[in-house]
């Protein structure tokens, strides 16, 4: 069960989801209040580790367009990616479709967003989301300041440094769901899934 009220952010609408999880060590089911306050659960009946969790709010993204080369576009969305991606392609200004090359998930995007737009500012494009940097060197930098790793990336990256990296090339449709480039494969746009 979630609640919330109609004024609430989606940080907001998170934290008070109940659940039911089953202990893995004795077997019992615990319900549990996820609330962002306490992130790592103890089974209540055998105290063993139960589960830990973070609340995703959002994500930090990075678009690419072939016609700004040299420029990449970071920001963020508490909506999902194939949404925001398709909102920007739709926009007159924009000649072709942006790439989504990388994004990051993140408890609080538009906090994150303003420290990698701070840590960026040798890169920025004046008064702009854009920066004039390569992919690779802007998900090495998001890297560090939010110490963790993309939730998906094109880009090559080294595997051992980024083992949880999706390498998957992906277009967005005009319904805003992922489109595998090699195999055609359609996946849904809020859950990620076929």
């Amino acid at each position: 069960m979630i609640t919330e009220d109609r004024h609430s952010t989606n940080h907001e609408k998170m934290k008070n989801a109940e659940v039911k999880v089953k202990c893995n060590s004795c077997g019992e089911y615990n319900v549990v209040l996820l609330n962002g306050k306490k992130k790592n659960l103890d089974c209540i009946y055998c105290k063993s580790s139960l589960m830990k969790y973070r609340i995703i709010c959002g994500f930090i993204y990075i678009l690419s367009n072939e016609s700004i080369p040299g420029l990449i576009k970071i920001g963020y969305s508490e909506r999902p990616i194939g949404e925001r991606v398709n909102e920007l392609n739709l926009q007159t200004g924009v000649p072709t479709p942006f790439t989504l090359e990388a994004y990051f998930s993140s408890e609080n995007p538009k906090r994150d967003e303003k420290k990698i737009h701070v840590k960026l500012s040798e890169y920025r494009v004046k008064k702009k989301e854009f920066f004039k940097l390569p992919v690779a060197k802007a998900v090495e930098i998001m890297t560090s300041v939010l110490k963790s790793h993309p939730a998906f990336s094109i880009d090559p990256i080294d595997s051992k440094q980024f083992k949880e990296v999706v390498r998957v090339k992906m277009k967005i449709d005009g319904d805003g769901h992922f489109i595998k480039y090699d195999t055609g494969v359609v996946y849904d746009k809020k859950t990620g899934l076929e």
